[in-house]
């Protein structure tokens, strides 16, 4: 069935005329009467825009095969799902445990970063050492890299999770 064929039995399917469909196309009706004898076809886009507006897939419009036909010939390949099965749980787990591992350790690190004058006020008062300037200064020093570093290490969690959620998506499929 060639693609001017289909035009024509998906406009006649629908109860349109080629005016109406040329109105909503924003062509003329002689271009979608050359369209449906084979004389011209469409852009990309266009078939795109008769694929929407028949509420059918675009790849009916330009293959040669029914759409039903190439639903039913899908076959799952047993040997390759295994492999991307396998593929996915030993590397993919093994690189998010590692991931994770770094992001969460840069995070324990940067509260530590952050918390160090009060670990040195709070181990000073108990006794536990005693007070050095050069101690006081290091760690405000390191509260403040702490803090400067929040919203980097921030934006770099968010980047790793939203590659981790695009992955695992593209695995679904």
């Amino acid at each position: 069935m060639t693609l001017g064929q289909k035009l024509q039995e998906l406009r006649q399917e629908s109860r349109a005329t080629q005016s109406q469909v040329a109105k909503e196309l924003y062509v003329t009706r002689q271009t979608i009467s050359r369209w449906e004898q084979d004389q011209a076809l469409p852009s990309i886009e266009t078939l795109n825009q008769i694929a929407h507006l028949y509420q059918t897939p675009l790849n009916t419009l330009v293959s040669d095969k029914n759409y039903n036909e190439q639903k039913n010939n899908k076959r799952i390949n047993i040997l390759a799902l295994f492999g991307v099965i396998l593929f996915n749980l030993i590397v993919g787990l093994a690189v998010f445990i590692v991931v994770i591992s770094i992001v969460f350790s840069l995070w324990v690190t940067l509260i530590a970063f952050i918390l160090s004058p009060f670990i040195l006020y709070i181990s000073t008062l108990s006794g536990l050492q005693s007070f050095a300037l050069w101690q006081l200064i290091s760690s405000v020093l390191l509260c403040i890299f702490g803090a400067v570093l929040i919203p980097f290490l921030y934006k770099g969690t968010v980047k790793v999770v939203n590659i981790i959620n695009h992955y695992l998506g593209l695995n679904k499929n």
